[in-house]
Parts: structure tokens; sequence; C-alpha cells
């Protein structure tokens, strides 16, 4: 049967029990956008990939956020990198990534993924939308010029790699996803967290020393008052999704 096959690469340990795991969220987000397929998780830290048989029913790919770094070679890692660039990226399978999914794809089409020498990139983040005709068409009704995200990461991709568009830019954050109609869509942000997931993150990468009072302060306050844009960024990916199966 066709299905979505999101890939977890987090089990998101300290958010289960308040906002359910990525996976849990992915989900979540996909049904309040409108999208009813069938959606199945895949296990990628435990290399539980599609069977060769599964991937012909896959409609698309959704990599999950993770606390791990798209960068590093963890086993696990690099074994996602390699499905990508010998299995995914050569199909028809469009694939879609989020945050971490977003850097791994990256790296997989061969651009550098590193820390962003300005440091976190935390809360609603307004982005500036590429005037590219094929990106603008990509958003259609949704959006023209600009977006709110929720952000949380410290990891970018540094370069697009050639043949795909950038979605976007913010002011920390040059690339903010990568495009390629019926191929790829990526965001740096998170349209699947929720508000207070958002918040509970901040209040831990605070607490850890990782941002200054006044960075927090900040952000914490945009959380408050600014409410993202995730269902209408998920419309987006269900549209991309939707044409590329067709």
């Amino acid at each position: 049967m066709s299905h979505v096959a999101i890939f977890i690469t987090d089990y998101a340990e300290p958010y289960i029990e308040k906002f359910g795991s990525f996976y849990d969220q992915s989900r979540a987000v996909l049904h309040s956008a409108g999208f009813e397929d069938d959606i199945k998780g895949y296990d990628i830290i435990k290399s539980q990939f599609p069977t060769d048989e599964e991937f012909q029913n896959i409609k698309a790919i959704w990599i999950t956020g993770s606390r791990s770094d798209a960068f590093a070679n963890d086993e696990w890692i690099l074994k996602l990198r390699d499905y990508l660039q010998n299995v995914v990226l050569p199909s028809s399978v469009p694939v879609i990534g989020i945050c971490f999914g977003h850097q791994i794809i990256g790296r997989a089409l061969g651009a550098e993924v590193g820390r962003n020498e300005k440091g976190w990139e935390l809360g609603v983040t307004n982005i500036s939308i590429n005037q590219d005709p094929e990106v603008q068409e990509l958003f259609g009704d949704v959006r023209s010029k600009d977006f709110e995200i929720l952000e949380l990461h410290q990891d970018i991709v540094k370069n697009v790699p050639e043949g795909y568009k950038n979605i976007g830019s913010s002011k920390d954050t040059e690339t903010q996803g990568l495009y390629k109609k019926g191929k790829v869509l990526s965001f740096q942000g998170h349209p699947e967290f929720i508000q207070d997931c958002a918040a509970d993150t901040l209040d831990k990468i605070h607490n850890r020393g990782q941002v200054s009072d006044e960075y927090y302060e900040n952000a914490k306050k945009r959380l408050e008052e600014v409410r993202h844009d995730g269902v209408d960024l998920t419309k987006v990916i269900i549209k991309f999704i939707n044409e590329s199966s067709t």
C-alpha cells in the first residue's frame, strides 16, 4: 500500500512524555495539514530501512530532526548518507528533510555541513523566501515573501548543491532549505514542532549555558508573541509530495 515513510533519526526521549516523539509530531502536523494517506515509521538508528518491496510503494520519504550531527561519522549516519546517495536520490521517490534531515540530504548531495559560525538559531525565525520562479511556484498561494518557522539548531548546510535551489534565508543562516522539483524539499526549521516544544528546548539549551541571557530572553519573547507557520508549510510539503508522485 502506498505510504509516506518517516525515517526516525532520534528517539527524542526528553520530549516524548510532553509532546510525543519526532515521529509522532511529524505524523500530527501532516494530519493537521490535511494529509490522509498512510504513514509508516522506520527506525534508521537501528538500520530499519524499507525492504525492496516496501520501497516500491513509498510515496515520499520524510527524514526527521535529530540531536545528532549530520556531519558525524556514526555508523547509522553514514549508512543513511549512503542509502540516500545510492537508493533514494537516484530513484523517483521524493524526499523531505527536516533540520537534521535537511543537513543529511545536503551531505549526501556533496554540500558542506557543519557548525554555524554565528552560533545557535533558536525560536520563531523569519525566513525570506527565494524569489526564484520555481521556489515561488512551490510556495504558491501559501506564502510569497516570507514565513515564520521554529528553529532549533547550531548546524547548517553551508552551500547549495548544483542543480538545487535554496528555498530562503534568515538573518543567521543563508541556506534555509533545499529544493529540486519532484525530488527534494528540505527545511532547516521545524514545521512539525509546536510552540511549547520549542520553548522547552530553548529552556534546556539556556540552562546548559549555551546561549546568553539576552539571547534567551529575546527568543522566549518571540515564542510568546509570534506564531509560526508550521501547518501552512506542511501544506507546501503535501503539495510537493502529491505533485512529485503524479
